[in-house]
C-alpha cells in the first residue's frame, strides 16, 4: 500500500509509534489526538507506524513512516526538526481522498464580521490559512463578499472573505458557512498557520508533563513567533 492509498474520513484513523525518545513518542501521541488519530499499540490492516530510526517496526502495519536524523531522498522518510505541517499533510494525505493540504484546527470562538453593509458576530468553527467555516444564525448566498475580523493572539487582522458553501442546519437555528479568503498578504498567512499550531501546542502542553513538552519540542521545527509566543505562556 502506498503513502496516497486512502480511507474514507469516516474510518477510525489508528497511528502506531515507536520511538527511542520517550519524551517523543508521548508528545506526538498527545498530537495525533488532537488532531483525530487514535494511538494503536498493534498492527493493523489500515494503520500508519510512525518508526524512529533505529525502532523495529514490526510486521502487520500497512505503512510505516520513518523519522530520524538521516537525510534521506524517500517520500516516506521525515528528518529532524520535524515540521508539523508536512507531517499532517502526510497523515492527511495517507487517511483521506482527497486530502486537506492546509493545516486546520476546530474552534469555538466569536468573530466579528461586516457583510451586506451591517456588523454581525458569528462563531469560527475550523480555521486554516485558506479560509474557515463559521455559523451564523442566518443564510448568504455563495460567492457573497464579507470582511472577518479575526484576532490572532496580540493583533487583529481584517480578511476580506467570500462565500465558498452554505449548509443550513435547522436544529441549531442556522448555517454553516464556508470561507475563502481573499488576496491574503504572505505574512497574514504566517500568522493564521502560527496561531494554528500554537493552538494546538497550547492544547498538548495541557495533556503531558512539562519536561515532556520542553524536551518533545526540541525535535521539531518551529517558526519564531510560535517559540516566542510558548515562551510568553509560560
Amino acid at each position: 500500500m502506498g503513502i496516497l492509498n486512502s480511507t474514507s474520513r469516516r474510518e477510525r484513523k489508528f497511528v502506531g509509534l515507536a520511538t527511542r525518545s520517550e519524551a517523543l513518542g508521548i508528545f506526538l501521541g498527545a498530537l495525533l489526538e488532537e488532531w483525530g488519530h487514535q494511538i494503536s499499540d498493534t498492527p493493523a490492516p489500515s494503520a500508519l507506524l510512525l518508526a524512529e530510526e533505529g525502532c523495529i517496526a514490526g510486521k502487520g502495519w500497512a505503512e510505516v513512516l520513518r523519522i530520524g536524523s538521516t537525510d534521506n531522498e524517500e517520500r516516506n522518510t521525515f528528518v529532524f526538526p520535524l515540521s508539523l505541517e508536512r507531517l499532517w499533510r502526510t497523515l492527511e494525505a495517507y487517511f483521506f481522498k482527497p486530502s486537506r493540504c492546509h493545516l486546520r484546527i476546530n474552534l469555538d470562538l466569536n468573530v466579528k464580521l461586516k457583510v451586506r453593509n451591517r456588523a454581525v458576530t458569528a462563531t469560527l468553527i475550523n480555521l486554516s490559512d485558506l479560509g474557515c467555516r463559521i455559523h451564523l444564525p442566518f443564510e448568504l448566498i455563495k460567492e457573497e463578499e464579507m470582511l472577518l475580523q479575526l484576532r490572532l493572539r496580540n493583533r487583529t487582522v481584517l480578511l476580506q472573505s467570500k462565500v465558498s458553501y452554505v449548509s443550513s442546519n435547522h436544529e441549531v437555528n442556522g448555517s454553516q458557512i464556508g470561507l475563502q479568503f481573499q488576496r491574503i498578504a504572505p505574512e497574514i498567512g504566517q500568522q493564521v498557520r502560527d496561531f494554528i499550531i500554537i493552538d494546538y501546542l497550547s492544547r498538548v502542553r495541557k495533556k503531558i508533563p512539562g519536561w515532556v513538552f520542553s524536551e518533545g519540542l526540541t525535535f521539531f521545527s518551529l517558526s519564531p513567533g510560535v517559540l516566542g509566543a510558548l515562551r510568553e505562556d509560560i
